[in-house]
């Protein structure tokens, strides 16, 4: 298990190390950004087949659904699925997809913003064909950002996000997270979303309760870290957020690990944010820097996390090198010059 383990985690990895070596620069983000426009137009036709004729592509291509059907029905009608674990996953796709078309409007050339804000529009409207209210919520959280402030701000906001789910165990354990406001605030925008959210938290608690009894390493795979009725032997949990299942399956450790390599580079930038002059910050680092973000805050109710998270988290760090690297050689060259004129 354990030889098993690693080698998962470093075909997991493998994302992270090239991204960081070949994607670890501004032309890198900026990559990434046009790769997830071009991304989000190509995989919006099988989400509007499905949109329109229920999720069935998995069926027809490989003769089986891949989860419950009936999740897929949102406000009369059908969340796209298409060959992913869920009608989360491609909305959240979406979203990444909104987000790098936005900041790709508000940095083309002018006679190229009709396009971009066709291609926005566009890709705006596949988010809300997804009916996931997460996701939409992300956009109108990070669309604005990404067109309003100055690509300083956008990494510091970044940096807070990563500290937030770092964290986010700590908060939970000592009830400083306002689980009842949170679920008031849900209840007015959907009883049946209310619902659906509290029954995620009331299992988030149990599970939390379970993996504090092994807090260090947890209780590993096999599901050991559910509780399961003492006759029959059945799983009584279901654990949806990626904090909750590492947290269990790999206590303290395996968390801080997995998630402090996500934080880190969003930590970094957002020191370098402090220390470089406005020239020195890509906007386009600046937007992948929230989407991963969100990604962060989305691994709290949900275990979203996917290769193209690594290669963000990755690149990232290639880059907050970069501006560390530029930095000390021009402390250096400057401590260089003060001894000449010495």
């Amino acid at each position: 298990d354990s030889l098993a383990a690693i080698a998962y985690q470093m075909i997991a990895l493998l994302p992270f190390f090239l991204a960081r070596r070949y994607l670890g620069t501004p032309e890198g983000a900026r990559a990434i950004v046009g790769a997830l426009v071009v991304a989000g137009l190509a995989y919006s036709l099988p989400m509007i087949v499905e949109a329109v004729m229920s999720p069935q592509m998995n069926v027809w291509v490989y003769g089986f659904f891949q989860h419950d059907f009936f999740q897929t029905i949102r406000y009369g009608g059908y969340r796209p699925v298409v060959f992913l674990p869920h009608g989360l996953w491609v909305a959240f796709f979406a979203f990444m997809a909104v987000a790098a078309a936005s900041v790709t409007l508000r940095r083309v050339a002018a006679e190229d913003r009709p396009k971009a804000l066709l291609t926005l529009g566009y890709l705006a409207a596949m988010l809300l064909l997804c009916r996931s209210a997460g996701p939409i919520i992300y956009a109108l959280a990070v669309v604005p950002l990404v067109f309003l402030l100055p690509t300083r701000w956008q990494l510091a906001i970044a940096a807070v996000m990563a500290m937030v789910v770092v964290a986010y165990p700590v908060l939970r354990g000592a009830h400083l997270v306002p689980i009842d406001q949170i679920l008031a605030f849900a209840d007015t925008l959907s009883p049946e979303r209310a619902y659906s959210l509290r029954f995620r938290i009331e299992n988030e608690e149990i599970l939390l309760d379970r993996a504090n009894e092994r807090p260090y390493f947890g209780w590993g795979g096999y599901g050991r870290a559910f509780t399961h009725d003492p006759i029959t032997g059945k799983t009584l949990n279901i654990a949806d957020g990626a904090w909750v299942i590492l947290m269990g399956n790999y206590g303290w450790v395996g968390y801080l690990t997995e998630f402090g390599l996500f934080s880190l580079p969003l930590l970094l930038l957002g020191r370098e944010a402090l220390r470089q002059p406005a020239a020195a910050l890509s906007p386009w680092v600046g937007a992948v820097a929230l989407i991963l973000g969100a990604n962060l805050l989305d691994l709290l109710p949900n275990a979203t996390q996917i290769p193209f998270t690594w290669l963000m988290a990755g690149a990232l760090l290639g880059e907050a090198e970069r501006l560390a690297r530029l930095r000390r050689a021009a402390l250096q060259d400057k401590w260089r010059a003060g001894l000449h004129g010495a």
